[in-house]
């Protein structure tokens, strides 16, 4: 570290000056002597020199490396006030990337992130805020309204920093732009909607088993069909098979499990009033 070196620099130039004290003393001043002295101390110090300066240059392509990363990545990271409104007290300059504002703007304005939280989210989020002088930490999601108008979503992770006597100093974040997650989510949320209401709709009979053939689905086209009622058959083996068709029932269970499909097979089934 740049303390190490400093340290080490420090080390030298006392052994130097010890180095030097003795020299004059057993030549009695001579000149030649002193001389070779003071060339060689300056070739350690100048050595010193390249060492530290190396040191800085490995530190400062560590940090540029950081911040290409962080320019990569959809993440931004902050510091902000403790209590109040919350504002920015430093902001990384890629939340330009995520907001289409540049880093100064939150700091001009200290309402600025608080007055473009989605309204539906803010007293949510702004409570989760408060929280954190007893939590210590948070994680929270929410919808911010960027600089072209429209709202993203961001994932929001943050810890408290206090000063020694324990009172709040300020708070520490992480913000990360989910916005496509949370797209992805609501499609497939969609498609689940969608296929929740065709399979209750059916008036086909639609089952699904779990791994030990224990009923996880059934719809109303199989009550409708069966009899049975679906609080009488979730979590159970399915009533419709008959002690003498468990072996055939369990085959077939193995070769779905198997990513085995088949079609047009025929198989008996028992209903609740006793026919098949």
């Amino acid at each position: 570290s740049i303390d190490d070196e400093v340290g080490e620099l420090s080390e030298h130039s006392k052994r130097s000056t010890a180095l030097a004290e003795s020299t004059i003393m057993f030549v009695g001043g001579g000149s030649l002597l002193v001389l070779a002295f003071v060339l060689g101390a300056g070739g350690v110090y100048k050595l010193d020199l390249s060492r530290r300066q190396r040191t800085e240059e490995a530190l400062q392509a560590s940090e540029t490396k950081k911040a290409l990363i962080m320019q990569t990545l959809s993440v931004a990271s902050y510091s902000a006030l403790a209590s109040g409104n919350f504002g920015a007290l430093w902001v990384s300059d890629n939340i330009e990337g995520l907001t289409g504002f540049p880093s100064a703007a939150f700091l001009q304005h200290p309402d600025f992130w608080v007055l473009r939280l989605h309204p539906v989210d803010r007293e949510r989020v702004l409570l989760a805020f408060q929280r954190i002088s007893q939590t210590g930490t948070l994680s929270t999601e929410y919808r911010w309204r960027v600089a072209d108008g429209t709202y993203r979503w961001f994932l929001d992770n943050a810890v408290l920093q206090k000063n020694p006597d324990g009172s709040a100093r300020e708070i520490l974040g992480i913000l990360i732009d989910i916005t496509a997650q949370k797209e992805i989510e609501d499609k497939l949320r969609q498609t689940n909607d969608r296929l929740t209401a065709l399979i209750h709709s059916s008036p086909i009979g639609i089952v699904i088993l779990d791994a030990e053939g224990l009923c996880q689905l059934w719809n109303p086209g199989a009550e409708h069909i069966f009899g049975w009622c679906e609080a009488e058959v979730l979590g159970r083996p399915l009533p419709t098979v008959a002690p003498d068709r468990s072996d055939e029932h369990r085959y077939l269970r193995e070769r779905v499990m198997k990513d085995e499909a088949f079609t047009d097979l025929e198989v008996v089934r028992c209903r609740k009033d006793g026919t098949s």
